[in-house]
C-alpha cells in the first residue's frame, strides 16, 4: 500500500520527510561528538553546537598543535601579507569553530565568552597559547638584533670558555685591576668575569676574538643578555603574574554569572510551569 504525500514533501499524517527529519536532528548534535544528549553552551555565531567538555577538549588540542608549530613567526607574517585572517587565527592562539574552513565562516570566540566556558586549566592553557605568537616574534627578533650584532662590533670579545659574547673589554687590558671593585654611587662590585659562566682570566688577551655564531645561538646569548638585568626580570615576571591571576579572575566572574543566570532561568521555568 501506497501513502500520499502532500505538496510539502511530508505524508498525509503530517510527518516530515526523512531527509528533513535527519537534518534536524543533525542540527541539534554536538558537531565533534555528534551527540544529541546533554547541555551544548558552547555555540559560534553560525549556531555550531558543543558540548563544554567537547569543546575544551578542541581547544586543548588547538593549543598543543600551536606549540608544536615550526616558524610561528614567519608562517605568521606570510598570513597578513596573503590576507589569510583563518591561518592568522590560528597561529596567534585564537579559538574558532571546528567548521571554519570547512562551511562555517563565523569570527573566533571572544575571550570573555571563553572564560564562560572553560575551566581554569583550560583558560590558563588558551592564555599559553595566545602568547606562543609574540614570543615567536621576540624571537625573531632576538636573531636580527644578534646578526646586527656582529657587524656593529667587530671588535667584540668572547668568554674562552662558554663562548658568550659580544663582550666590550675596554680602557684597561689587566682585568685585575678593578675586577671587584665597589665605586660610589653603584652598589654593585665591577666584574670583568664571564656574566654567562663566571669564567676569568687576568688579561683582555687572554678573550679570543668574538666570532658570529649561527642565529640559534645568537638568539640564545640575546636572551641572556637580558636576564642580566635582574630588576627587569623580576618586573616582567610580576607584569605576567599579574596578568595571569586577573584572567583567571575574570574566568572565575564570568563563569558565575552564567551559572547565576542559568539559575535564574531554571526558577522562571519552574515558576511558569509548576510540577502537579
Amino acid at each position: 500500500m501506497s501513502v500520499a504525500t502532500n505538496a510539502s514533501g511530508g505524508t498525509e499524517s503530517g510527518t516530515q520527510p526523512k531527509r528533513q527529519r535527519t537534518m534536524a536532528v543533525e542540527s541539534m548534535a554536538c558537531i565533534i561528538c555528534l551527540d544529541c544528549e546533554g547541555d551544548m553552551p558552547a555555540r559560534c555565531e553560525e549556531g555550531h553546537a558543543m558540548h563544554a567538555s567537547c569543546f575544551e577538549a578542541h581547544v586543548l588540542a588547538k593549543v598543543e598543535n600551536l606549540r608544536r608549530t615550526d616558524y610561528v613567526a614567519a608562517k605568521a607574517e606570510t598570513a597578513h601579507i596573503a590576507g589569510d585572517t583563518f591561518t592568522l587565527d590560528a597561529l596567534s592562539g585564537a579559538c574558532s569553530c571546528p567548521l571554519r574552513g570547512h562551511g562555517c565562516a563565523a569570527r573566533a570566540f571572544g575571550q570573555r565568552n571563553l572564560a564562560m566556558l572553560l575551566s581554569d586549566k583550560a583558560f590558563d592553557a588558551y592564555s599559553e597559547g595566545k602568547r606562543v605568537l609574540p614570543i615567536a616574534r621576540e624571537v625573531e627578533h632576538a636573531l636580527a638584533h644578534g646578526s646586527a650584532l656582529s657587524l656593529m662590533v667587530p671588535n667584540a670579545r668572547m668568554c674562552g670558555r662558554c663562548n658568550y659574547g659580544p663582550v666590550e673589554l675596554l680602557n684597561c687590558a689587566d682585568l685585575t685591576a678593578h675586577h671587584g671593585e665597589v665605586r660610589s654611587g653603584t652598589g654593585a662590585p665591577v666584574s670583568n668575569a664571564c656574566p654567562n659562566c663566571g669564567w676569568f682570566a687576568d688579561n683582555i688577551a687572554a678573550w679570543p676574538m668574538w666570532t658570529p655564531r649561527p642565529a640559534a645561538e645568537e638568539a640564545m646569548w640575546a636572551a641572556v643578555h637580558a636576564a642580566v638585568d635582574p630588576a627587569a626580570v623580576a618586573e616582567r615576571r610580576a607584569r605576567e603574574a599579574a596578568e595571569r591571576a586577573a584572567e583567571r579572575a575574570a574566568a572565575r566572574d564570568a563563569r558565575s554569572e552564567r551559572a547565576r543566570q542559568h539559575h535564574q532561568e531554571m526558577m522562571r521555568a519552574a515558576a511558569l510551569h509548576p510540577l502537579a
